[in-house]
């Protein structure tokens, strides 16, 4: 098991190591101010702050400015931001979502990341969040039963593995989508059934669905989320840029906790 002790060694180890974020509307920065405030961008930033020496880099995925662009891969990686110039040493972050994404439009697209090489290298780690559209009954060119997610989930591991043997994956579980009256979400069975498929196939898993659940406040402003989410009217789950710092934060948090502790 590549746990996130072992990912942790392999970032501060590896001379050049390449992270991929992929997933949905979300990961392609959904309602952040800027390319530079999404979660992928945040995650970049505190990787710099951690590794002052060396050089990061981060691509930004681009969608299709079409009206089928959810339906589509991306239309390429835009040129190289440099968040941290320093030494030969590199860390590459590159953000791989399309608005609308369900687990199994990623395995439609999944050219955009599995076997993808940027700056001539493939993923190191995968970080893989996916859910809040296939939860959407309403929609039925999106929606999957949880069993059919955990299916979906299944295939599209499999096919990482397969290209990439030594590769790390990290599933993390979709934040938040409801109307934030009380405590249940329409998303819980697709985060108990993400932990089930993590524990099937041995894989770490960042439960960010719970870290929102657990800062809701139920009744409250802006769907129970106050600024965690962008205050766009009728938006239940597209986070601001306080909603985009937190889940980097808890990406960045879960991957270097254990070699903290060991300090």
């Amino acid at each position: 098991m590549k746990n996130f002790s072992n990912i942790a060694s392999a970032i501060t180890e590896s001379k050049h190591y390449t992270l991929f974020t992929v997933g949905d509307s979300i990961t392609h920065g959904g309602r952040a101010s800027s390319d530079d405030t999404t979660y992928t961008a945040v995650l970049a930033t505190l990787l710099a702050s951690r590794y002052p020496e060396r050089t990061v880099k981060r691509y930004d995925g681009i969608m299709f400015d079409t009206p089928d662009a959810e339906l589509r891969p991306l239309r390429g990686y835009a040129p190289a931001v440099t968040v941290q110039k320093g030494n030969d040493r590199t860390i590459t972050v590159v953000r791989s979502g399309v608005g609308g994404n369900t687990v199994k439009r990623l395995l439609s697209r999944s050219a955009d990341f599995i076997g993808m090489k940027i700056d001539e290298c493939c993923a190191d780690l995968f970080l893989i969040n996916a859910g809040i559209n296939d939860a959407i009954r309403e929609d039925p060119l999106k929606f999957a039963t949880p069993a059919e997610y955990v299916t979906d989930l299944l295939s599209l591991i499999s096919r990482i593995e397969e290209a990439h043997p030594h590769v790390a994956i990290v599933l993390m579980t979709p934040t938040y989508n409801d109307n934030g009256d009380n405590a249940d979400s329409v998303l819980d069975p697709y985060a108990v059934a993400m932990y089930n498929v993590a524990k099937k196939t041995d894989l770490p898993v960042i439960d960010l669905h719970a870290v929102w659940m657990q800062h809701l406040q139920a009744g409250g402003e802006n769907y129970g989320q106050g600024d965690w989410l962008s205050g766009i009217p009728n938006d239940r789950c597209h986070p601001g840029d306080r909603g985009h710092e937190v889940i980097a934060n808890t990406i960045f948090q879960h991957i270097f906790k254990e070699q903290e502790e060991l300090l």
